[in-house]
């Protein structure tokens, strides 16, 4: 019987830390003092994603936000991508897209398949088949 129960105590303790660290860990509320991400406003150096996508979407490239993070970088950015094989990486800085240029494209200059415009780091999939006008004429 002792042994049924320090084998009970000895598994309760672990298990009841756990339930009070996770009860601890968050209510779903935000300290006043701190804005909601989606409250805080980010500014770009160049153009935003939002204007990205809506020039895109008006020059016949549906695009859309995404969750991609490309390997390598450790700076924010913001995938954009277009129908057709494009993904556009908007940073917050020109500098922070060139020196993250060669980390997407692999390359230190432009090439068919990636290029530096401003703020913004292109790569596609396939020119030949990538909106390659469209992201031209809304990164002109």
């Amino acid at each position: 019987m002792r042994n049924t129960i320090t084998v009970a105590a000895a598994l309760a303790a672990p298990l009841t830390f756990a339930a009070v660290a996770l009860a601890g860990c968050s209510d779903g509320s935000t300290p006043a003092d701190e804005p909601s991400p989606a409250a805080a406003a980010v500014e770009y150096e160049g153009v935003a994603p939002d204007a990205l996508v809506a020039c895109l979407d008006d020059a016949g490239a549906p695009a859309a936000v995404g969750d991609s993070v490309p390997f390598g970088v450790e700076v924010p950015t913001v995938a954009v991508e277009a129908a057709g094989g494009a993904t556009l990486w908007v940073f917050r800085t020109v500098a922070d897209a060139e020196d993250n240029r060669t980390t997407i494209t692999l390359s230190e200059t432009d090439t068919p398949l990636g290029r530096l415009a401003g703020n913004v780091v292109v790569s596609y999939d396939d020119p030949g088949t990538a909106p390659v006008e469209a992201v031209d004429a809304c990164l002109a």
